[in-house]
């Protein structure tokens, strides 16, 4: 029948312009995605590699990312916490590195049996060892048990 036909046409018609129409958004949906997770994955790819870094002694890496990048608020917080270690561990290495001087020359003086000038060298030694022990207070290493939150009480405005 010729309406059979009219509506066949018509369907046809839709069909042709649909499935490319649909083609296309996909297609557009697809490279999209791609584009999208890249600029996610792509910074947590780089952060696992600083993670990596860290985690083996070294404080001197970088934590930029692409300008197209996102995340970057948590590359910047990356950066400063990576910057922040780095400062207090080079404070406790300069402590350090005044120790071992300090300790030859209390050697020396208790070798020539200068007791005064022992008495002088100990009260360095003891003020740079106090030196080293507050810059390393920052640090908590001793991880302790967490302790379990009591659970509110419903109240009668909750019923």
């Amino acid at each position: 029948s010729a309406e059979a036909q009219r509506v066949a046409d018509q369907f046809e018609l839709l069909h042709s312009r649909f499935w490319p129409a649909v083609s296309g958004v996909s297609l557009l949906m697809i490279v999209h995605g791609v584009f999208f997770t890249h600029r996610i994955a792509g910074p947590l790819y780089r952060f696992r590699r600083i993670f990596q870094s860290v985690a083996s002694g070294d404080l001197t890496v970088r934590t930029s990312i692409r300008k197209s990048d996102y995340l970057h608020a948590e590359a910047q917080c990356l950066g400063e916490m990576v910057s922040a270690l780095r400062e207090k561990i080079g404070r406790i290495e300069a402590h350090h590195a005044d120790i071992s001087p300090q300790l030859e020359k209390l050697k020396a003086a208790a070798a020539r049996g200068a007791m005064r000038e022992v008495e002088q060298e100990a009260d360095r030694l003891r003020a740079t060892v106090e030196q080293l022990a507050q810059a390393m207070e920052p640090f908590q290493t001793k991880l302790e048990p967490v302790k379990p939150r009591p659970t509110p009480l419903p109240t009668a405005a909750g019923f």
